[in-house]
């Protein structure tokens, strides 16, 4: 009988212990897969980033570029010098607008 209860003993050892690598092997291989998944990840967040880093350069190249306070003023008061010219262009070609019109009832009347 007690040589029963030592193989017992040892079939309860050998399952538990077999059960053990079983869990160990699980968790592992769970943990390599996890890396795997994050090394992935890491590769395309890291191409993503340098792909927001050249976005990042080309519009910083455009600023670079655009037109400042100072251009904006001088495109401005430009603006304003213009209108006026216009305005008097404006006031020129309603001076000529009444001669022609006076000169069409002229040789209408006649």
């Amino acid at each position: 009988m007690g040589w029963d209860l030592q193989i017992n003993v040892w079939h309860v050892v050998s399952f538990l212990v077999s059960g053990a690598v079983g869990v160990y092997a699980h968790i592992i291989g769970r943990q390599r897969v996890t890396e795997d998944m994050l090394e992935r990840h890491k590769e395309s967040v890291s191409e993503q980033l340098n792909g927001f880093g050249q976005r990042i350069v080309r519009v910083e190249e455009a600023g670079r570029h655009a037109p400042n306070h100072g251009d904006m003023r001088d495109l401005r008061k430009e603006l304003g010098e213009l209108h006026g010219d216009v305005q008097r262009m404006a006031g020129g070609l309603e001076g000529i607008r009444r001669a022609v019109d006076q000169i069409n009832q002229h040789l209408l009347d006649k």
